[in-house]
């Protein structure tokens, strides 16, 4: 549970920062890059935590869809087993239905006398 509010709040900041993100030219994209790999950024340990923030969440998202087609392929493979037992427990029930009724006629006859 700490760990989903982590993620929450790292979300919610994440799209926060995003929002407020101001358009750049392609040279701003450069310097910015060039400052970035050269960790001379203003305010480097806060972009650079934004920067964080925005790929956990990307990395949660993953996780969350990894995780949910997984519970789904469980869930059907579940339902399949649970329907092949249940044919398979249908057809014991016959063919025991069928053998006590066969017990019971072959009982009749010989109460009768008859072979």
């Amino acid at each position: 549970m700490k760990r989903m509010t982590l993620l929450l709040s790292v979300a919610v900041a994440g799209l926060t920062l995003l929002g407020c993100a101001k358009k750049e030219s392609s040279l701003d994209k450069v310097v910015d890059s060039t400052k970035d790999a050269l960790d001379a950024r203003d305010h480097e340990k806060i972009k650079d935590a934004a920067e964080d923030a925005r790929d956990a969440v990307k990395d949660a998202a993953t996780d969350a869809k990894t995780a949910a087609e997984d519970a789904a392929a469980s869930m059907k493979n579940a339902a399949a087993e649970a329907n092949d037992a249940a044919k398979e427990a249908a057809k014991d029930a016959t063919q025991a239905a069928k053998d006590a009724a066969a017990d019971a006629k072959q009982a009749a006859k010989d109460a009768v006398g008859h072979p």
